[in-house]
């Protein structure tokens, strides 16, 4: 990203961008949960947890897509 920036070409589109920008969140999400609740939740509801929030972006990134269209 940062060479095609200093060539003044950037193929990369801002839903990409928005995408890996919840990717990091994502994963952030989950270093926090696995240090902190290791041990006073079974891996069942993490996983689930996990991927609750992982939907839960998505559908808001929907969301804001949408509404940015409109205006």
């Amino acid at each position: 990203m940062m060479k095609q920036l200093k060539k003044g070409v950037f193929s990369w589109k801002s839903n990409q961008l928005r995408l890996w920008n919840e990717l990091a969140t994502l994963v952030l999400v989950a270093v926090v949960f696995l240090v902190e609740l290791q041990n006073n939740l079974d891996w069942i509801k993490g996983t689930l947890g996990f991927f609750g929030v992982a939907i839960g972006l998505m559908i808001g990134i929907k969301i804001y897509k949408k509404f940015r269209s409109k205006t």
